[in-house]
């Protein structure tokens, strides 16, 4: 399936739907985020505040205001988030250069968001997690994540049904390899 009037192939990291408005899609590609607002009929990268480099994660998360969703989007170390079709654009979030309790600042590989408004993000050295939407960082369990590639994460629930995120620690490989990733468990605030 071709997305993009690109020619050769376009690596793409992930892809997106607006938990609000499934029509609005957004994909992460190593030329950047594209987004639909028909369901992928079409794709546009014109977004206000986008550096225009290469994406290697993208997710939607809750706002304050009901019905409406924030696009996180990162590329290397840096994120933006933000209403993408907003005169304002995506704006630059993370990381906080005044605190050096979260550096340092690795690539990101993964940002997963929860119901309560917290963003959490998997680098190359651990985890981070803004309990505010992405106004302020922290490093979490950094004795067990420091120095350590957090590929993926995954957003859940309890058995009391309170949220979860779960990181997956390390190197991802085939399992015919033998290599099986560490999966963490991390209970969110």
């Amino acid at each position: 399936m071709r997305l993009f009037a690109i020619p050769g192939n376009v690596p793409l990291e992930w892809a997106r739907c607006n938990p609000n408005n499934t029509l609005e899609i957004v994909v992460a590609s190593h030329f950047g985020v594209f987004l639909s607002r028909d369901g992928g009929l079409t794709f546009d990268q014109d977004l206000t505040g986008w550096p225009g480099r290469a994406a290697w994660a993208v997710e939607w998360g809750i706002t304050e205001k009901k019905n409406l969703y924030k696009l996180y989007t990162g590329t290397g170390d840096v994120i933006f988030a933000g209403d993408p079709w907003s005169d304002k654009g995506l704006e630059f979030i993370y990381p906080d250069f005044n605190n050096s309790e979260t550096a340092p600042w690795g690539t990101i590989f993964d940002i997963k968001t929860t119901n309560s408004g917290q963003v959490w993000i998997g680098t190359d050295d651990g985890l981070r997690a803004s309990y505010d939407g992405g106004r302020n960082w922290k490093a979490v369990s950094r004795t067990l994540f420091s120095r350590g590639m957090v590929r993926k994460l995954f957003v859940g629930w309890n058995e009391q049904g309170g949220e979860r995120v779960v990181a997956i620690w390390g190197t991802i490989q085939a399992r015919i390899s033998g290599a099986i990733p560490t999966a963490s468990q991390i209970p969110v605030r």
